[in-house]
């Protein structure tokens, strides 16, 4: 028996009475409104059989469902035995893929412990910078007091003569985000965090409401414009 959890997410539109795993799969007349429709669940899987189909035991719990959307309870609904056999499908393709990515744990390790050692001794005083990474706020506080304010934009920047490297790197790591075997600390490497804002935060990332977006994203930025 293999033993890890994997997490299958699945819908049911209640209102027209369809099981799907991805909306794509929808007719578009249905898909355009399915959220408003649909009941979500997340189902997690956590033991195998050695040919990575999902133990019986694990796949029994689709038998009872409950389901729950805008409080309103659908009971004990029967899943169709094609879908079932798909969610069953998933789950085993997932395993397999995590099962792949574990495989390739140490290798992976080696390789970002490489580029990170590369990317920590760039020059970050005078080299221009270069983003790898962008996130936007998405804070409530702008829904409310902060309403007359725009989201904040938070940049990951390198130095540009390493940005290669660093989204390698990047990559490598995200695609670990659910391993418990990589080494994240060790192959933790340098960056600068740059927040773009038109207001004062709490937080002590560098801040500056000077600066266009639009620009540093195209063109980067040295240090000693920040």
């Amino acid at each position: 028996m293999i033993y890890k959890d994997i997490k299958v997410e699945f819908f049911y539109d209640y209102a027209d009475n369809i099981w799907y795993l991805d909306s794509n799969e929808l007719p578009k007349a249905v898909r355009q409104n399915s959220w408003l429709a649909s009941a979500t669940k997340e189902m997690i899987f956590s033991a195998f059989k050695n040919n990575h189909q999902v133990s019986a035991t694990s796949a029994k719990q689709l038998d009872n469902m409950v389901y729950l959307h805008d409080n309103e309870f659908h009971k004990n609904l029967i899943i169709p035995k094609d879908f079932k056999a798909r969610i069953l499908k998933v789950a085993s393709q997932k395993l397999e893929d995590l099962l792949k990515i574990e495989d390739e744990c140490k290798k992976d390790i080696d390789r970002a412990i490489y580029l990170k050692n590369i990317i920590d001794a760039a020059d970050f005083n005078h080299e221009k910078l270069v983003v790898i990474k962008i996130k936007t706020s998405h804070s409530d506080w702008y829904k409310g007091a902060g309403m007359l304010y725009a989201p904040s934009s938070y940049l990951t920047l390198v130095p540009q003569s390493v940005k290669k490297e660093a989204l390698e790197l990047q990559n490598i790591r995200r695609k670990h985000q659910n391993d418990p075997n990589f080494d994240f600390p060790k192959t933790s490497y340098k960056t600068i965090q740059l927040r773009i804002a038109d207001h004062v935060n709490d937080d002590t990332l560098i801040t500056n409401s000077n600066l266009n977006l639009d620009n540093i994203m195209k063109n980067g930025i040295f240090p000693s414009q920040i």
